[in-house]
């Protein structure tokens, strides 16, 4: 039984200019229980390096990272744990060492954050959508940025804002490479009553937002 393991988690994202601050991988030290001390690195490929935290209770082995990427691209990570653990677990009277265990390799892709330009919703073939049958019409949203993406891609938060449980959506969208344009999909609740549904995009700092009216059918 391997008493300390680390990996990294797999497709992790962030946006360049600002904090990425989220679980980066899992970990397994002195089985989950009997910690006498441990420590934990992350090295982030751009020449800088943290110690990772845990998220939630220990014998879960969750952790997290912080930081803040300057520029995009697909960065290469790696990172380390190591352990002592009270010995007695393991049958010997004092503390047992664990040296320090590599988390493999890693990759966080870095998008860009380029201005919106308009946002706009359409419902089947109406444009724009002012109004939606709550459960059956499925809401297209179309995002434009100010120019078009010449690194990685850009990344555009998406949320519904007003009422969250209304409808729902990925919490973003990512805009290729080149492109300019993009379009994600909404997904509508029932209603017993027309209710107005707010649909909030953001990137480069700036946010636009539409409302539809959710009705009955």
């Amino acid at each position: 039984m391997r008493h300390i393991d680390c990996k990294f988690a797999p497709d992790l994202i962030a946006v360049a200019g600002f904090q990425f601050s989220q679980q980066v991988g899992t970990f397994l030290i002195c089985n989950g229980q009997h910690v006498q001390q441990y420590g934990t690195r992350i090295y982030w490929g751009d020449g800088g390096d943290d110690p990772m935290s845990v998220i939630g209770p220990f014998f879960k082995g969750k952790l997290k990272a912080t930081h803040t990427f300057s520029h995009d691209g697909v960065i290469n990570i790696s990172g380390h744990v190591q352990a002592v653990c009270y010995g007695k677990t393991y049958g010997n009277p004092g503390p047992v060492a664990f040296p320090d265990l590599s988390c493999g390799k890693g990759k966080i892709t870095v998008y860009e954050s380029i201005q919106l330009k308009s946002f706009s919703v359409t419902c089947g073939a109406v444009s724009p959508c002012k109004t939606a049958v709550g459960g059956s019409t499925t809401i297209n949203g179309t995002v434009s940025l100010k120019q078009a993406s010449a690194g990685t891609g850009a990344f555009v938060s998406t949320s519904i804002a007003m009422p969250s449980s209304l409808g729902s959506t990925e919490p973003y969208l990512i805009i290729k490479k080149g492109l300019d344009s993009g379009t994600f999909t909404i997904s509508t609740s029932k209603v017993a009553r027309p209710t107005p549904l707010l649909i909030v995009v953001h990137s480069g700092g700036v946010t636009l937002s539409q409302r539809v009216m959710i009705t009955p059918k």
